[in-house]
């Protein structure tokens, strides 16, 4: 369906960006260094997420995904764990009756 491949508007990405590019520059050399150590940081933030991406390991959210992407991994996150649950309980129930097994073959 056409309506499910709608994305979500939000804000521009480059806001996180403004501080790095003020035009008044700071004239002393220990806020020249604090910025030269803000923009690595964040240069090595941005290598390591597209690297990871590029590998497919997703850093954060998933950030380009369409409602309909979305619904089915929650539909197959709630799944897995209700396969999980069933397996638990039916684990714990063969449990429990074994050790009624045991018990009464120790009694006879």
């Amino acid at each position: 369906m056409a309506g499910n491949k709608r994305m979500r508007k939000r804000a521009p990405q480059n806001s996180p960006m403004l501080p790095f590019m003020e035009e008044s520059e700071p004239r002393d050399v220990a806020s020249l260094q604090k910025k030269a150590k803000q923009i690595q940081r964040n240069m090595h933030r941005l290598k390591v997420e597209m690297a990871a991406d590029r590998l497919g390991f997703p850093v954060g959210k998933p950030r380009k995904m369409t409602f309909a992407q979305a619904q089915a991994k929650r539909r197959r996150f709630m799944v897995q764990a209700a396969e999980f649950m069933i397996t638990a309980v039916l684990f714990v129930g063969a449990c429990a009756w074994l050790y009624q097994w045991w018990l009464a073959r120790q009694g006879a």
